[in-house]
């Protein structure tokens, strides 16, 4: 579908994510840690059912009564293919305008960065190719291994995701002291303590019901993981009660 740069406005643009959506956590966190909340608007899914992502309790007047995100994506006429979130909706023309996190990311992190609040992070410091690469090396080794063993149709692609993830989950955990080391050469709450708290949470909250057994949350330990997770749901915007409620296993597997 057609993407445009956004620009950077207050009140004119409004998010559509779903909580359980790894992708759409690490836009909400972004948002919550800036502070932009008030400038830039949010509706979580109420679910996702045989017509894709819902919004039963309905969107802004301004994007008319629609309930459904794929009508939303069918108003351009070149849109093809799957109604993913998240999604940035323009209310001053009802349209969708970019549903890549990545680009929304760098919107409110950089476009946006007039409304911030003050003393917000600096999620992108000097040191931002690390953290890029960072956020790289955590899709490709977590959160893409992960979607695979839950999403792929052939069992035996799915069984091999799932010996990937655990495989990088325990030597994650084994090496934890290293991956602090690394995260912590970037400062403080920066975009890599995002995606990572992004792709944990997945994998604490859904893996008992989505991976099969070997590779859940109860057939590992993963203490250093659990105890990192677990520190950042403790501080303020790293996790709402939208985000919680569709992550059901993640405070049984972090406070254990």
């Amino acid at each position: 579908m057609t993407q445009v740069k956004l620009p950077p406005a207050a009140k004119r643009f409004h998010l559509l994510v779903a909580g359980s959506c790894p992708w759409c956590r690490r836009v909400t966190i972004t948002r919550r840690l800036l502070g932009l909340a008030d400038a830039v608007g949010i509706t979580y899914a109420s679910g996702r059912g045989e017509h894709g992502w819902e919004f039963a309790q309905g969107l802004p007047a301004a994007l008319g009564e629609v309930t459904l995100l794929r009508d939303l994506y069918a108003r351009d006429p070149e849109f093809s293919g799957r109604a993913t979130v998240p999604a940035v909706a323009d209310l001053a023309t009802a349209r969708l305008v970019q549903v890549e996190s990545a680009g929304i990311l760098w919107w409110l992190i950089r476009t946006m960065e007039a409304f911030h609040a003050p003393g917000a992070p600096l999620l992108l410091p000097h040191v931002a190719c690390g953290v890029a690469e960072f956020w790289h090396g955590t899709d490709e080794s977590l959160t893409k291994p992960f979607g695979r063993a839950i999403h792929a149709t052939d069992p035996a692609e799915r069984q091999a995701a799932a010996a990937e993830l655990t495989q990088t989950l325990i030597q994650m955990n084994d090496k934890f002291d290293a991956v602090i080391a690394e995260l912590v050469r970037f400062g403080e709450n920066t975009l890599a303590d995002v995606v990572l708290f992004s792709a944990l949470t997945t994998y604490f909250g859904l893996g008992d019901e989505k991976l099969p057994v070997g590779s859940r949350p109860q057939d590992l330990s993963l203490d250093n993981l659990r105890a990192y997770v677990h520190g950042l749901m403790m501080q303020p915007d790293w996790l709402v009660p939208e985000e919680e409620a569709a992550l059901p296993g993640l405070r049984v597997h972090v406070t254990r």
